[in-house]
């Protein structure tokens, strides 16, 4: 995915002012519900006041074909003990204990019941997913399209899953296709999806790893990635994994549990310091009119927006352990980190400037309105290197995709 990232120009007027509209460019695409409480003592009832639930930045569900599908060879085992093994191998190792995690199974009757939540979504949750998900056995047919569209309502309390920072994936484990659509597959699917999105206003990336397709069972899972792109916002190559050996199985499950989210991660920061670059736009173009009220909302709207990136920068941070990409990814926190306090000294100058402009101080303002320019120079030149390492990354993720 991707979308334009806002850059600060530097200003080359003779007399300062506050500079033209930042770009940055945006790369690439879960906590327990707290309910009511109810207390009975001596037949009185006690109600405790409703807590909002803690929300986690990487909220992710895992979506396991456990369908006859899945009892077909596998290198040298089966699709079945071949996907549980590898989850198991990678949920070792994984470094995001702090995530949301789920799993859901699916395969069974067409007209049944034929996927379920078996691991609901919760903090520290590797083990119970790696108990669940060695109990599964393979049989039914594969319920492919019920499991997606289901999978995307499982996101749909926005109290839990919605608002800025929270990333939402679907990773999707298959070995088969889904004899269940009978006429127009797109069209139910379409039809069933767009309603999810758009009354909830879900964003979810997807992932999904088949397992030793056939061309005609890989074309309906491009089909699917192409119809849950409207969700996801992202290029159809980036959703699909081909696998063949137990391998690459392993590698494909490494990138998009451990090294996507940190890539989404840095993309959900930058969507954040795009608001506030908005404002600080906002506050600029304010002071330049001498509006210094407007100015001073947007000053409080900025200040606001950028608490947002506080939790990003702490899951950030939780993830540098991991191998592969290591220097980089402490490159990129470290960039990403500096921005962020730059972005705090250009609103504290902003400050300064409004009260030098309500004054009447205007060398000192000039004075001020140059160092902020300053500022904007050395952000822009991080964004640059932050682009750089990023670009570097995801070239080499794309070398797992093996669709063709």
């Amino acid at each position: 995915m991707k979308k334009r990232r806002k850059e600060a120009k530097d200003s080359e007027s003779k007399k300062p002012d506050i500079p033209s509209r930042p770009w940055y460019k945006n790369i690439m695409a879960i906590v327990a519900l707290v309910s009511a409480l109810v207390a009975s003592v001596s037949g009185l009832i006690a109600l405790i006041p409703r807590l909002e639930p803690t929300k986690i930045p990487q909220n992710t569900i895992i979506v396991f074909d456990r369908s006859a599908a899945m009892n077909e060879p596998f290198e040298r085992s089966r699709k079945l003990q071949a996907a549980q093994s590898a989850l198991e191998n990678v949920l070792q190792t994984q470094v995001a204990g702090e995530d949301n995690l789920a799993l859901r199974q699916f395969g069974g009757s067409c007209d049944g019941e034929n996927t379920q939540v078996i691991a609901r979504f919760r903090q520290h949750n590797e083990g119970r997913v790696r108990d669940a998900i060695q109990t599964l056995q393979a049989d039914g047919e594969t319920t492919l399209t019920s499991a997606v569209i289901e999978a995307i309502g499982d996101f749909n309390d926005t109290k839990r899953f919605g608002g800025p920072g929270i990333n939402k994936r679907i990773i999707v484990i298959t070995g088969g296709s889904d004899p269940c659509l009978w006429d127009d597959p797109a069209t139910y699917i379409r039809n069933r999806l767009e309603p999810l999105g758009a009354e909830a206003g879900i964003k979810v990336n997807f992932r999904f790893i088949g397992l030793a397709l056939e061309p005609e069972q890989r074309e309906q899972l491009r089909k699917i990635a192409e119809l849950t792109g409207g969700l996801s916002e992202e290029q159809v190559e980036d959703q699909l994994f081909f696998v063949n050996s137990q391998e690459e199985l392993e590698e494909a499950l490494r990138n998009v549990i451990e090294i996507e989210p940190v890539l989404t991660n840095i993309d959900s920061t930058t969507e954040i310091m795009n608001k506030v670059t908005d404002q600080i736009n906002i506050i600029g173009g304010a002071i330049n009119r001498q509006d210094y009220e407007a100015a001073e909302e947007g000053l409080k709207a900025a200040k606001n927006e950028i608490e947002d990136t506080e939790p990003l920068l702490q899951d950030l941070r939780r993830r540098l352990g991991i191998q592969r990409f290591q220097e980089q990814f402490q490159q990129l926190y470290e960039l990403v980190t500096a921005n962020r306090d730059l972005q705090d000294k250009q609103l504290k100058l902003l400050e300064t400037a409004i009260s030098q402009g309500k004054s009447g101080a205007d060398e000192k303002h000039d004075k001020t309105i140059q160092e902020f320019n300053e500022i904007t120079a050395t952000f822009n030149s991080n964004i640059r290197e932050v682009d750089r390492i990023i670009e570097d990354i995801v070239s080499q993720l794309r070398e797992a995709h093996t669709a063709p």
